[in-house]
């Protein structure tokens, strides 16, 4: 059984100059590092900081290891050649384009894993100081705290993830994939990584959804026992009927060490045709849960419509 909670909020900006678009990047650095920072940390401590998460030996004593830089302890040696998904996810809304915009952000956290949901307080507390944390705020632009819903916790059981195509019958004649936040999927060519603007098959998006799945999984409950290779053979049948995706560029920093990159992917909507019922669980959670590069600031989550 996997745990998670969801907890909803809002972000109330002191102005509207935000520079981004979409401030996931900003939002979950700047409170990661607020909560970081909270301690005083010696010389040699400070050094040797990055002991102290993404697997390091005092990970499982620090609230910023086992929260913002969750990773299984010893790592999983089927995730050797993969990133693992982490347990905290902050997914602010695009900031509207809209002129009269009152500067107010709505934002979800996600917490996934029983360590992970102890820690929501510490979490929670990390985002209010990250909003004048250093003077800077997201951006150069403070924000404050200002609404909060009560939290939901829930939990996925893994007999809710159909282990084989036919385990659902009949087929969903039409489906609608709605991206809520940018989606960033990296796609092979000859050995190369690249990411293309003609969007993706329904193919990639389960695949995105089903690795999601697989490692949150294997890191926070217990590892699925799924067929992949029917699954995947089923979800290679199904048929685009018509796609509306945009570019989405947005100029960023390298977490760890803070370099310029570009951040390019998509967003937009897709209608599938014919899709087997027991692939609609692996796409419902995964868009729940957001897929691909840059989950923990939120991207790669969607909404499915049936009909």
């Amino acid at each position: 059984m996997l745990s998670f909670m969801v907890q909803q909020g809002v972000l109330q900006t002191s102005h509207q100059e935000c520079v981004s678009r979409w401030l996931g990047p900003a939002l979950w650095q700047v409170a990661a590092t607020s909560m970081e920072s909270r301690r005083s940390w010696s010389l040699p401590q400070q050094e040797n900081r990055w002991h102290r998460f993404a697997g390091g030996r005092f990970q499982r004593y620090s609230a910023y290891g086992t929260s913002y830089e969750s990773r299984p302890t010893p790592q999983l040696p089927w995730l050797d050649d993969k990133p693992a998904s982490q347990a905290v996810v902050l997914a602010p809304d695009i900031v509207p384009g809209n002129p009269a915009w009152d500067g107010s952000l709505a934002f979800e956290m996600l917490l996934v894993g029983e360590t992970a949901i102890a820690q929501r307080a510490s979490v929670l507390g990390s985002l209010a100081q990250a909003g004048d944390f250093c003077g800077g705020g997201v951006e150069g632009v403070p924000f404050e705290l200002v609404d909060l819903s009560p939290p939901v916790a829930g939990s996925l059981a893994a007999e809710c993830l159909p282990a084989f195509p036919d385990a659902g019958e009949g087929l969903v004649e039409r489906l609608t994939v709605r991206l809520n936040s940018p989606l960033f999927l990296n796609r092979w060519s000859a050995g190369q990584s690249y990411v293309g603007f003609d969007g993706p098959r329904f193919i990639e998006l389960f695949q995105a959804a089903h690795h999601t799945l697989e490692a949150l999984f294997a890191q926070y409950a217990q590892p699925l026992e799924a067929d992949t290779q029917a699954l995947t053979q089923a979800a290679q049948q199904v048929a685009c009927e018509e796609q509306a995706f945009a570019p989405f560029q947005q100029g960023g920093a390298a977490r760890l060490t803070h370099q310029g990159c570009e951040l390019r992917g998509l967003l937009g909507t897709a209608v599938f045709r014919k899709v087997p019922w027991s692939l609609i669980p692996w796409m419902l959670w995964g868009g729940r849960f957001r897929v691909g590069q840059h989950r923990v600031y939120g991207a790669g989550g969607w909404s499915l419509e049936l009909g």
